[in-house]
């Protein structure tokens, strides 16, 4: 790969940045609250950096299998090896939903608001509650604002990069 596609593809890159808002230690003392036996979660949903739009249906990891850096994983957080944390771009814990029991999960509203409070002694996380869901944001994505450089002004999708002296 030449200079030119490298450059190409680090501009094209530019715009799904993100900003890590969870360092290790708060992603440990999140999971070490949530996972079993502490809480009546069954199922969770993670995607992760690579895909951020694609969830996979997992269970919390155990408080023995919460590393320094990573989760032991026996196969079940997708990826059949260690998932480290700053692979992991969201978390969402489903409700029960009477209308559809795919994710299997006995997890309620009023155990989900405790959850949320236990959640919120940690101090000021990035954690949300909905109609539906717990969700704990591990970045937060700037691909909505365009990057702008000084001297060439934004980057538009699908252009192309041309190095000075090549016009």
């Amino acid at each position: 790969m030449d200079h030119k596609e490298r450059t190409r593809r680090r501009l094209n890159n530019m715009g799904r940045q993100k900003c890590a808002l969870l360092n290790n230690i708060k992603w440990r003392k999140i999971l070490s609250v949530l996972s079993p036996p502490d809480t009546e979660i069954n199922r969770v949903l993670v995607s992760y950096t690579n895909d951020c739009r694609r969830f996979f249906n997992s269970i919390l990891p155990h408080k023995e299998d919460i590393a320094k850096d990573h989760i032991r994983d026996a196969g079940l957080w997708g990826s059949g090896g260690p998932v480290y944390y700053d692979e992991i771009y969201e978390i969402r814990i489903p409700f029960l939903n009477k209308d559809n029991y795919y994710y299997q999960n006995n997890f309620s509203k009023e155990e989900g608001k405790r959850v949320f409070g236990m959640l919120q002694e940690l101090g000021e996380l990035p954690i949300e509650i909905s109609d539906d869901c717990i969700i704990i944001k591990g970045y937060s994505n700037l691909s909505s604002s365009p990057k702008v450089f000084p001297d060439r002004g934004p980057i538009k999708k699908g252009s192309k990069f041309v190095k000075s002296g090549d016009d």
